[in-house]
């Protein structure tokens, strides 16, 4: 085979084996992309008497919304009303005790060391992220990582509906 009809050869084979594997790979990755909740009008609610290190992740997770979505969420110790995402911050026992309508999304909520923290997602009734720390640290930490999971856009806050971490 002469070279130039070699290269065609070769160009034609593998050209058509490269669109058949973006074919493959394009549609699997469609398929497997997460379901996103929707919170963007979310309410931040927080314990009765939160730690000073708890209260403070609460307004970091306020601030940080706020510069990257354009409206702060409210921080509250009482749920809002129904059908209004919120995300339940909590630590230690009160922590539990605020989340534990929202606990039975957790598989392993009650493992958690020092500085551990536990993150689920659930719209079963409402939009609802229940984020607790094993202890005061454990909150910050749910925190920043509840914000690098987040999709946050001027006027728009997506969760994953697969989003389930924990951390001992």
């Amino acid at each position: 085979v002469p070279p130039k009809e070699f290269i065609m050869i070769c160009l034609k084979t593998h050209f058509s084996t490269l669109v058949i594997a973006w074919a493959v790979c394009g549609a699997s990755a469609l398929q497997s992309a997460p379901k996103m909740i929707d919170f963007t009008d979310t309410v931040i609610v927080v314990s009765d008497s939160p730690d000073p290190l708890e209260a403070k992740a609460a307004t970091v997770l306020q601030e940080e919304i706020h510069k990257r979505v354009g409206k702060a969420p409210l921080i509250q110790t009482n749920q809002p009303d129904a059908g209004t995402p919120m995300i339940l911050l909590g630590q230690g026992e009160s922590g539990r005790k605020s989340l534990s309508g929202s606990l039975r999304y957790f598989r392993s909520a009650n493992k958690l060391g020092p500085e551990g923290f536990a993150l689920a997602i659930t719209d079963q009734t409402r939009p609802i992220a229940g984020i607790l720390g094993a202890d005061p640290r454990g909150a910050f930490y749910v925190v920043g990582r509840l914000l690098r999971k987040m999709e946050l856009r001027k006027g728009s806050i997506l969760i994953p509906s697969d989003l389930e971490i924990s951390s001992t």
